[in-house]
Order: structure tokens, then C-alpha cells, then sequence
């Protein structure tokens, strides 16, 4: 079992008690845009078990304990939170044992810098760089510069411990342990994901698959140049893709606000090609995608300003909508194919 998480560009997959290791599959990790910026991040309770966790999109609560006869020695508190830039995750330690305890806490944490094609198989043409790894006090950095010349680097931080170091606990005492996790790169800086203000209609269903369904489109949102958008999915992609997120502004047209599925819809164009081909697999207003911006020419609004063209009816079985017109000729790809285009 993993654990998908999101925050604006960065998201995560790591496994079940919210730690990332090297045994998980190919594509987990912490990652910024389509890099990994996190390989290995696992903590170490000295003997404790996990008792309870909860997780969400934003992060992770757990609840760790050691015992000793049928009694509670320590109790550790953890909150895993993810970032735009990073991440953080704390513990809260106290002992819960009439007499002194000591505990020691582990970190091992690591950097990669590979990107997400990479991880899925696909080999790299040239050489990577090596990974540079910088040791101080309180901390180590990470840092790595590719082929294009962009600069990249984790920076962990860790305060009220030390790695591999006893803490000693006197009856009742509480200490806090905080890892910081911070992402840098010469790209733009991760920015927050735009927030969705829901129409009432949309709020008015309560149900929890509603309520799942809402948390999860805000997790996906991402801000862009041209506006607000839907991340393709995770954990393989969390980077704008036209076709999926014209699907999704299509089914959210009541229950988006204006601004939201506008930018979404008539942005799109400019960032798709600008010169229009006579024969193509997908013609303008086959499709919810094709629907919203198939040319930079035609308006991103529906399918019947895409021609003027006589209409015909749907056909059962296509993926046209009703007001899609006929070609006068079949493609080429589509001559030789028993399917219809």
C-alpha cells in the first residue's frame, strides 16, 4: 500500500506508515515538478510501534509507543506535513514512564534527482551528473545540476536532536524533534495551488463521496501563467496535461465557479500548436478535449461554434456529439481501420 500526497507542484508517494525507502516501487519519493528531490526518508523510534495513523492529500498523523511490562514507557506523536517547497515532519516525545527513559531517534534521508520518465524505465540518452552532497551542522544539502544547465537542491534541517544520539527523558518531560525539508531550483519558485470556491450547489452534497471528491480536485489544482488548472493525475504525473483537464473543466461547468473553468477552457489555445494540419486522428469537436480549444483560431466554447457546417446526427457507438459536423473525405489513418475515427 502507498500513500499519494499533493501540494501545489510537489507531491509524494510513500508507503503505509509515511515513510519513503528504497523498496517502495520505481515512482516514489518526494518530487518537485517531474523530479525527485526526495529518494529515501525514513525515521527511526527506538523500539516504539505504530498505533494509529491517518493520512490525507496535505499529509500524514501517526502515534507511536513503546512498552514494557503491559506498561506505556514512551509515547511519540508524529505530524507529517507536505509543502509547495518541501516538507515537514515533527514528533512530539514524551515519556509517559514513572521512571526516566531514553530514546534514539533515527533519520536517513537521500536525494536522487531523477526524473519521473527515468524512474518509469525509460532510458536517458547521456550520462547523468553526479549528485553532490554537502554535511553541517544541524543538516545536510543536496545538490545537483543537469544537462540544461538548472540548477536543483534539497535542503534538510533537523532541530532538538541529533541523528543516532540518545535523548534522556525524566518522567513527564516532552520534547519536540522537527525535520525541515526545503526544495530550491533556478526554475520558478513552487507557488501554492489556487484554492476552488465551490458553487453552493456543488457544497450542498455532503456525502462522502462528494466530500472525497472535492478534496481530492483541490489536491490536483495547479497555478500557472495562464491560469488556474487540473494536474494530469499522481503519483506518475502532477504537470499540467490539456486533454485531462479540459475533460475535467467540462464535467465541473456547474459546479466550477466562471473564473476557474474560463481560464482553464479559453487559456488553453495558446499553449497548444498554432498551425492547423488537413488531416489529423482527432478533428475539432470529436471530443470534450477537441470541444475546448482544437485550434488557436476557433473559439474555446462549444462545438457548434467549431463550423458552420451541416450537422449530423450522432451515431451510435462514436465519439462525436451531436453537433459534430461530417468530414467530406476520411483521413488517411483512418482509411485502413476497421474502427470508427
Amino acid at each position: 500500500m502507498t500513500l499519494p500526497m499533493k501540494r501545489g507542484a510537489c507531491f509524494a508517494l510513500l508507503a503505509s506508515d509515511a515513510m519513503a525507502r528504497a523498496s517502495l516501487p520505481r515512482v516514489a519519493g518526494v518530487f518537485l515538478h517531474d523530479t525527485r528531490r526526495v529518494s529515501d526518508h525514513a525515521r527511526a523510534f527506538d523500539g516504539c510501534v505504530l498505533l494509529h495513523h491517518e493520512s490525507d492529500m496535505g499529509g500524514a498523523s501517526q502515534a507511536w509507543s513503546r512498552f514494557s511490562r503491559h506498561g506505556q514507557d514512551v509515547l511519540v506523536l508524529r505530524r507529517l506535513a507536505l509543502r509547495a517547497d518541501g516538507l515537514d515532519d515533527d514528533l512530539a516525545v514524551r515519556c509517559e514512564s514513572l521512571g526516566a527513559q531514553t530514546l534514539t531517534p533515527g533519520l536517513r534521508v537521500d536525494a536522487d534527482f531523477r526524473d519521473s520518465f527515468a524512474l518509469r524505465g525509460r532510458a536517458r540518452a547521456i550520462p547523468r551528473n553526479p549528485v553532490a552532497r554537502e554535511t553541517r551542522e544541524g543538516g545536510v544539502t543536496f545538490s545537483y545540476e543537469a544537462q540544461d544547465g538548472v540548477r536543483s537542491a534539497t535542503h534538510v534541517a533537523w532541530e532538538g536532536f541529533a541523528p543516532g544520539e540518545a535523548l534522556a527523558l525524566a518522567p513527564g518531560a516532552e520534547r519536540r524533534l522537527r525535520v525541515r525539508v526545503r526544495f530550491s531550483t533556478t526554475l520558478p519558485d513552487p507557488t501554492e495551488a489556487p484554492g476552488i470556491a465551490w458553487a453552493e450547489a456543488a457544497l450542498a452534497l455532503s456525502t462522502p463521496a462528494a466530500v472525497r471528491a472535492r478534496a481530492d480536485l483541490e489536491a490536483l489544482a495547479l497555478a500557472t501563467p495562464q491560469g488556474p488548472v487540473l494536474a494530469a493525475g499522481v503519483p506518475n504525473f502532477a504537470c499540467p496535461f490539456g486533454r485531462d483537464g479540459l475533460i475535467a473543466s467540462w464535467f465541473l461547468l456547474a459546479a466550477a465557479p466562471p473564473r476557474w473553468r474560463r481560464e482553464r477552457c479559453v487559456t488553453s489555445p495558446p499553449s497548444r500548436a498554432g498551425a492547423r494540419i488537413r488531416w489529423r486522428r482527432r478533428r475539432p469537436a470529436r471530443s470534450p478535449t477537441s470541444c475546448a480549444g482544437a485550434s488557436s483560431r476557433a473559439p474555446a466554447t462549444c462545438p457548434s461554434a467549431a463550423t458552420s457546417a451541416p450537422r449530423t446526427p450522432r451515431r451510435s457507438g462514436s465519439s462525436s456529439c451531436a453537433t459534430t459536423p461530417r468530414p467530406r473525405a476520411p483521413a488517411p489513418s483512418c482509411a485502413s481501420s476497421r474502427r470508427p475515427c
